[in-house]
């Protein structure tokens, strides 16, 4: 008899320790600031207010598709979330895809900012397996000429001086 209630308890206790600590009520709970670092995986129903949780909206598929089907021999550089959609998207193309980590190139290039990044004014970039990182968009990128926009998303382009 105790061996029959023992394994139900047991089970209940795993999974009401596993789902918490899992979906990040941890963090509520504590009030941490998560937006600086982001360790994945997020909570959709608990984060997708804080952090990009991969909702792409129907702008940012219109901006991928536009820019891939326009950038010519030019590369796509974009956060990481907008290379995620950028790759989804490529099929067999071969496109030169750079990062917005380490600041505004200097060199003809595509620049893709989805809605998520453009209305938090956050871009997000990988750190680590398992981790990624956000920061503010840089100031220069809203003097870009804007070449495509649709529902919030945004395709500037640069000229190389």
């Amino acid at each position: 008899m105790a061996k029959s209630i023992l394994v139900p308890f047991l089970l209940i206790v795993i999974l009401v320790t596993y789902f918490p600590l899992s979906q990040g009520i941890v963090f509520k709970l504590l009030n941490k600031n998560s937006s600086e670092l982001l360790t994945i995986p997020y909570s959709y129903s608990l984060s997708s207010n804080i952090n990009f949780v991969g909702r792409y909206t129907s702008g940012d598929i219109d901006c991928c598709k536009w820019v891939l089907a326009n950038h010519g021999s030019l590369p796509i550089v974009s956060d990481y979330t907008g290379s995620l959609l950028l790759y989804s998207y490529m099929l067999d193309s071969i496109v030169g895809l750079a990062s917005l980590d380490r600041g505004i190139p200097s060199y003809s290039c595509y620049v893709f900012i989805p809605s998520w990044e453009l209305e938090k004014g956050r871009l997000t970039f990988g750190k680590a397996p398992g981790v990624r990182w956000t920061t503010s968009i840089p100031e220069e990128v809203y003097s870009l000429d804007i070449v495509y926009s649709s529902r919030g998303s945004v395709v500037y382009r640069i000229k190389e001086v």
